[in-house]
């Protein structure tokens, strides 16, 4: 009975060890889960801080596109704009020169006509010369 006595202490004594030790465990166990759940916590909260700034990073630099690209339009049209104004003036300039040439040759012809008209009646005797004679 000693050796069954013995035994019951023994298992009882063991038996309140291992509730010991589970208790310790459970209790390290749920540290253990705690600190990891905060982990988990604390880079969730990073990678979402992370995203955010990237997202305003592209937002900006997106925002800083479209400024650039309403830019070069804005200068794209003031160009053509001016092209346009060039060729305006060109026609006009090759116009009036043109029309200034036209001038210069009528004015030409006229004079040759002038001309022609005066040689032919320095050529021709007057009429009136004839009946006096």
């Amino acid at each position: 009975m000693d050796s069954a006595h013995g035994d019951e202490r023994n298992l009882a004594h063991s038996a309140a060890g291992r509730n010991v030790a589970r208790n310790t465990d459970s209790i390290e166990i749920e540290k253990l889960k705690e600190e990891h759940e905060k982990q988990i916590q604390k880079l969730t909260f990073e990678n979402r801080i992370k995203t955010l700034e990237l997202e305003k990073e592209m937002s900006k630099q997106d925002k800083e596109q479209k400024m650039k690209i309403l830019q070069l339009e804005k200068d794209n049209q003031s160009l053509s704009h001016e092209l346009e104004l060039v060729k305006l003036k060109t026609a006009h300039e090759m116009e009036a020169k043109g029309g200034v040439f036209n001038l210069k040759m009528k004015d030409l012809e006229i004079l040759k006509d002038k001309d022609i008209t005066a040689k032919d009646k320095t050529n021709a005797k007057p009429k009136s010369m004839k009946w006096r004679k």
